[in-house]
């Protein structure tokens, strides 16, 4: 059950960071009290204390990449959504999913912004008018790429494996 509401919660916090570039902390701090409220529901003071658990594991995947201002604090209470919702075991192989999957999309980045992005921005300029919320070429400084997306990417492939 609580499988559904991690890809639903990444789900909507990938989109909403591709967007807007920030995920919402209604949204994060709904996921950490989803986990919280099922587990109590289903295990009782033990799934509380599993769902603590991931939730401060989830935390502290991401607390030295938030000190560093490599993510943001909204990424950081997605992964402890994530660790409320599945436990600390899931939320470590997240992390080291998340880790492989952002490193990959960072290599396509800079191979984006190098060698295939300025070629392919006067054939598809187009295209970016048509989509204009999502164009490399305008993201901000402060977020130059939307990691809710390798946290959903890596989310995903966890739970195919898993």
């Amino acid at each position: 059950m609580w499988q559904q509401v991690v890809v639903g919660l990444v789900l909507v916090a990938a989109a909403w960071d591709i967007r807007c570039q920030k995920i919402p902390a209604s949204l994060t701090l709904g996921g950490i009290l989803s986990g919280l409220i099922l587990h109590c529901y289903i295990d009782g003071w033990e799934g509380l204390l599993f769902s603590l658990q991931g939730a401060v594991a989830g935390l502290l995947f991401l607390l030295a990449l938030f000190s560093h201002g490599t993510v943001g604090g909204g990424d950081v209470k997605l992964l402890t959504a994530i660790g409320a919702l599945g436990g600390t075991g899931f939320v470590a192989a997240v992390a080291l999913a998340l880790g492989v999957v952002g490193g990959l999309l960072a290599l396509l980045m800079v191979f984006w912004e190098t060698s295939l992005g300025p070629v392919l921005k006067g054939f598809l300029w187009d295209g970016y008018r048509l989509l204009p919320w999502f164009n490399p070429w305008t993201r901000g400084e402060e977020n130059p790429f939307p990691y809710g997306i390798a946290i959903a990417l890596g989310t995903c492939i966890t739970l195919c494996v898993w």
